[in-house]
């Protein structure tokens, strides 16, 4: 059988190649319509009943990143990062972790505005640390949508130098998550997934909020090194009542919410997934993350 669907996102092509461009309407196989709604590059009327009887949809991932996002940590004078005056390299005065060289081969890093004296606006910038304690940093940057690697690396025209300083603040790696309306039922939930790793020192927070940014999900170390952990948010028969549940895994601290009434997941909504560090030597990585819609 044929569905019709609209495209709200860019990055998909049909089965002749022909891209599929936001606002479209296309009418496809059911597979094919199906992909393209669960991996949110399309909304569907009626979804995911529109699809096969709402008790064999049970669960499927709306986002994931096995990439490490990492807010790159420093004082601003003498220790943490600090570039070298080569185009993008830098070294750090000491390993977040032993071993995180490589973790970090390939990672996306956060700087605040105009690090290492540049006129660059603050982002997460791709990231390579050829050691525990030195690595280059390049001028591609993550924005939004599947978390991949650059296709090439771009180096930076200037020669970065200096101290870095790093944020205390809340930082958002991404605020275009899909949650597709009634993807939840009135009694199923939203799993969160997280690995990651960070300094001995500091405090060091992941958390997954909805649009208004109600907190779904927290989890928090303090001097735990690594960590793995499982939390969810879920309904509590109802479209807008939820609840954050117990966290799962090894070591951190789970930080639970009151109830969340102002978020119905009747209708399409945009999560978003952010991390923070609590001094400007804390280091955190966000190592993996997956996030799932359990319908029930």
């Amino acid at each position: 059988m044929a569905k019709t669907c609209t495209i709200i996102k860019d990055g998909r092509a049909d089965t002749y190649g022909r891209p599929l461009l936001v606002g479209q309407t296309y009418t496809g196989p059911d597979d094919e319509v199906f992909s393209l709604w669960q991996s949110g590059f399309a909304s569907v009327a009626g979804a995911p009943g529109a699809f096969m009887p709402a008790t064999q949809i049970q669960q499927f991932v709306i986002a994931q990143s096995n990439i490490p996002f990492l807010i790159m940590h420093g004082d601003g004078a003498a220790n943490g990062c600090q570039f070298t005056g080569s185009a993008g390299a830098f070294t750090v005065s000491a390993a977040i972790l032993a071993g995180n060289g490589g973790i970090l081969a390939g990672c996306y890093a956060y700087f605040s505005a105009s690090f290492g004296g540049s006129s660059r606006p603050a982002g997460w910038y791709w990231c390579e640390f050829s050691s525990d304690t030195a690595g280059i940093l390049y001028a591609n940057q993550y924005t939004g949508g599947p978390v991949r690697r650059p296709s090439a690396n771009v180096t930076f025209s200037e020669n970065l130098t200096g101290w870095v300083t790093g944020p205390t603040t809340e930082i958002t790696i991404a605020n275009d998550i899909l949650l597709p309306g009634k993807a939840l039922g009135k009694n199923g939930r939203i799993r969160m997934s997280v690995s990651g790793i960070g300094t001995t020192t500091g405090a060091k927070s992941y958390r997954l909020r909805d649009a208004s940014t109600n907190l779904l999900a927290l989890f928090a170390t303090t001097t735990y090194p690594s960590f793995a952990q499982e939390g969810e948010a879920f309904c509590i028969d109802s479209d807008t009542v939820k609840r954050q549940g117990r966290i799962y895994g090894t070591a951190g601290t789970a930080l639970q919410a009151a109830q969340v009434t102002s978020l119905s997941t009747a209708v399409d909504q945009l999560l978003s997934i952010s991390i923070q560090s609590s001094s400007n030597m804390s280091a955190a990585v966000l190592d993996t993350f997956m996030i799932s819609a359990i319908f029930a």
